[in-house]
């Protein structure tokens, strides 16, 4: 059987042939040092596989990202970040990375990320048999998958139309930051406060499309497969925990190796960042309901239950208010009005989950902090 090919693309050429030399014996390796170099290759072949780096000047990952899956859609990418790029992370899963692996890369690591990347496309691991399977047991009707598409149709509309309004606003936050230096310093300081929150709030909104768009791609089934549970929640940990470690919150893990679960790689990446922010967020947003006594402290604990694998995440935030917690997973419900809640996060985590067979539930709240419970079909 021939070798896949597979494009690698970053400007530190000390990463680039890293991942070739991983990757040299396994793929039919191109490498491209740089995202305008990278850009070229794709309008020259399409590639199985794209390994990119995130950060990189003039062209990069998203753009590289975007591109390669326009060429072929079924080229499934792979994303390089540091520690701390969560929220570029996010935004690239939710445009259709397959999965992420952090800098610096670990050839064990890398090499797992290719394999699943590589049995997806060639349906290695029985996935029309998965599918079946994960439909009869969500009970899944025509009607519901009609429902289903209508809302995606939705999404898709609203993201395209509020993006371009979005982009003027930004283009005109840079102009009214140039024309500042033309006035007195106090009312400069005034206006920059005002462009700032702008900005910010801006930027809260762009987040809330970007979730948007992940309903569009919600019913794509091409990434379901095996997985374990304990190397997932660690992967989402690492990129989240030196951030927080700043912050003094403690992001602790407690996931049996052995739990190996049927998921879809990218959106569950998502979900497990959705969840564990909106825990740090709660630590440090909502100090006026949360226990002064207590530590700030999330928690990731796995347990096998029946038939299937349970993941707990658990804060010691300040809890969801009572009026909330029977609507939690509905849109546009938030307990964060005014500092920035779209109150699509728990909504779209939801969806996500139900689209592989997986479920959640608010299980546990108060002043003490929350637990949400995510069952996942165990393999």
């Amino acid at each position: 059987m021939s070798k896949r090919s597979l494009l690698v693309i970053a400007d530190e050429l000390v990463l680039l042939n890293t991942v070739g030399r991983i990757a040299e014996n396994s793929f039919q390796t191109t490498l491209a040092p740089g995202g305008g170099e990278g850009l070229t290759k794709l309008a020259e072949q399409s590639f199985d596989l794209v390994v990119t780096d995130l950060r990189m000047p003039e062209v990069n990952g998203i753009q590289i990202l975007q591109t390669a899956k326009l060429v072929s859609p079924r080229t499934q990418v792979i994303v390089l970040s540091g520690l701390g790029d969560a929220d570029l992370v996010m935004r690239a899963l939710t445009k259709g990375a397959f999965a992420f692996v952090t800098k610096p890369v670990q050839s064990d690591m890398l090499k797992s990320r290719l394999e699943q990347a590589t049995a997806v496309i060639e349906g290695q691991e029985g996935r029309e048999y998965t599918i079946d399977i994960l439909r009869r047991e969500m009970g899944m009707r025509a009607v519901l998958e009609r429902d289903s598409e209508r809302l995606a149709n939705f999404a898709g509309a609203i993201t395209q139309g509020l993006q371009q309004p979005l982009r003027e606003i930004m283009e005109s936050s840079a102009q009214v930051k140039e024309c500042m230096g033309c006035i007195s310093s106090e009312e400069g300081n005034v206006a920059a406060t005002q462009v700032a929150n702008l900005e910010l709030r801006v930027e809260k909104l762009s987040f809330a499309i970007m979730q948007l768009e992940t309903l569009t791609r919600a019913r794509d089934h091409s990434q379901i497969g095996q997985m374990q549970l304990a190397e997932v929640a660690g992967r989402v940990a690492g990129i989240l925990e030196p951030g927080y470690r700043r912050d003094g919150v403690e992001l602790a893990l407690n996931v049996p190796q052995e739990l190996t679960i049927l998921a879809h790689q990218g959106h569950l990446d998502q979900v497990l960042m959705n969840l564990v922010k909106n825990a740090h967020e709660s630590i440090t947003m909502g100090a006026r309901g949360r226990s002064k006594n207590l530590p700030k402290r999330i928690q990731l604990e796995g347990l096998k239950e029946g038939r299937w694998a349970v993941l707990d995440v658990r804060d010691t935030g300040a809890g969801v208010p009572e009026e909330l917690a029977g609507s939690l997973f509905d849109p546009f419900v938030t307990g964060r009005k005014g500092q920035g809640g779209t109150g699509l996060g728990l909504y779209i985590t939801k969806t996500l989950l139900e689209n592989f067979g997986a479920q959640i539930n608010l299980q546990d709240t108060g002043p003490h902090g929350t637990t949400f419970r995510l069952r996942f079909p165990a393999a």
